[in-house]
Formats: C-alpha cells, sequence, structure tokens
C-alpha cells in the first residue's frame, strides 16, 4: 500500500501516475481509518460489556432490591452501546465514498429531503434538550420568517442535539446558559450553539471532528459520550452540502456554527 510511482511528468504518462499515487494514498488512508475504527470500536464496547457481565453476576446471587439495581445499571450501558453502534452505522453510511478530504457523496436517495422551517427544528431541538437537563440555563432564538432548508430533519435535528448535548457536558455550571439560535444570510440559515464552560484548547481545536477524539481532560466516561458526536454532525451537514465549524477558547467558552443552504424555491 505505500507504493507509489513517483513520476512527475507533465505528458500522459505522469498524468496517469499522480492519478495513480493519489488513489493509492486514498486507499491507504481508507484502511488505515477502518482499523483505527476497529480498534476504537472494541475499547468502547469493553468497558459496559464488562460493567454488565459483573451486573449479572450480582443480580443472580443478591436479594431482589439489589438485583433490581443491577438490572438497572445493565439498561443503562445497554442504552449506551447501542447509542454507539447507532452513531457508528449513521457515521460510516454518510462516510462511503468520500475521503478524510472530501465530503461523501451521499444522493437524495439516501437522504430523505425535504423542506423543513429552521424555528420548528430549533423548537423540536430545544424541547428535548431542556427535558434531558432541566436544571440547565437555555436560551432559544429562531424566527418563524426564516427561509425553509432543504434537508433531512430527522438527521439535521440530531446534529443539532449533538452541538448541545456537547455544549452541555463541557459546562460543568448549570447557571451558564446554552444558547441556540438560528438566523439567515443571503444564501444559508445558520444555526448556532453556544456555551460559557471550559472550552477547547488550541492543541484540541484542529482535531476535535476526528472519529473517537476526546481531549485529554474529557477521557473520563463521567462525561459520557465515545467522541462521534462531533464527527457524526460533520458528516451530516457536509451531506447536505453545508458546513459546520467551531471556534473555542478555554476562557469563553464555545461557539459551533452550522450552516446550510436555503432551499432553492425559497
Amino acid at each position: 500500500l505505500s507504493a507509489r510511482t513517483g513520476l512527475s511528468g507533465t505528458d500522459e504518462l505522469g498524468d496517469v501516475g499522480r492519478s495513480f499515487d493519489e488513489m493509492a494514498e486514498r486507499i491507504q488512508k481508507l484502511l488505515q481509518e477502518e482499523r483505527e475504527l476497529l480498534a476504537n470500536v472494541s475499547h468502547e464496547l469493553r468497558t459496559p460489556l464488562a460493567r454488565i457481565h459483573v451486573a449479572l453476576e450480582i443480580a443472580d446471587e443478591a436479594v431482589p432490591e439489589a438485583a433490581r439495581m443491577s438490572l438497572r445499571e445493565v439498561n443503562q450501558d445497554l442504552t449506551e452501546i447501542e447509542g454507539l453502534v447507532d452513531d457508528i452505522i449513521t457515521t460510516t453510511r454518510l462516510r462511503i465514498g468520500g475521503t478524510a478530504d472530501h465530503a461523501p457523496p451521499v444522493s437524495a436517495m439516501t437522504l430523505h429531503l425535504q423542506d423543513v422551517a429552521p424555528a420548528e427544528l430549533c423548537e423540536n431541538a430545544s424541547e428535548r434538550f431542556v427535558q434531558r437537563h432541566p436544571q440547565r440555563a437555555f436560551e432559544t432564538s429562531a424566527s418563524d420568517s426564516l427561509p425553509a432548508i432543504c434537508a433531512d430533519p430527522l438527521l439535521i435535528r440530531r446534529a443539532i442535539d449533538n452541538l448541545l448535548e456537547n455544549a452541555d457536558k463541557y459546562s460543568p455550571d448549570p447557571g451558564t446558559p446554552v444558547v441556540l439560535r438560528a438566523e439567515a444570510t443571503l444564501s444559508q440559515v445558520v444555526f448556532e450553539v453556544r456555551d460559557m464552560g471550559i472550552g477547547i484548547s488550541k492543541e484540541d481545536l484542529p482535531r476535535i471532528f476526528l472519529p473517537f477524539f476526546r481531549s485529554e481532560r474529557s477521557r473520563s466516561r463521567a462525561c459520557g459520550g465515545v467522541g462521534l458526536g462531533l464527527t457524526l454532525a460533520k458528516r451530516i451537514v457536509e451531506a447536505h452540502g453545508g458546513s459546520i465549524d467551531v471556534t473555542s477558547s478555554t476562557t469563553a467558552g464555545t461557539v459551533a456554527r452550522i450552516a446550510l443552504p436555503i432551499a432553492s424555491d425559497h
């Protein structure tokens, strides 16, 4: 896989050589990503599976109340595994055919596209966020007059949910607000999630969209998550022809923005 032609001429043979080298580079990178994915999945599954084994052993030998508690823990671990598998499947589906440097060619048949009101997406995301985190200060702003976007509402909602969950996860003080708002430019609708949490260091910021990446301070399982949220959000957004960017500092918190094109008939 490391073989390259090394041809650099300007003739047809040079063109063929460069094309071959680019293809080999993409294949090598893709296989490396697959190996890393398998290694990370194995690591992330090992912990909840081990907890399930222990909980089942306790439930088998314990009094009824302790057994019920153990089974509740099993249910939590199974939910964690289910979420991990679901994220991997969705991420892989959006990844097929793409490369690390190019948006995946997801067709309209893969996405369930329809005209969606941004205010409705924000309202639905807000309701779920408040239900999950009732103690968190939360603000939202999205005008009903915003132009529609052509999108798969479930996937876009999931991308927004992931940004909101990250904002809550890395804002230890529940009194500091998480803000969700949507605004329109001439050609795009921009969804913004803002927090005043611990932020992301300059060293970590370029790597936050890599699968399973988590900065060292957040590797504790108490934080939850396995490092696929931003990866999945990025692939969802790029599959819609949009873009996502994150700005952050360890003193001012984090701002994540999703920009999606306005529907063509708006």
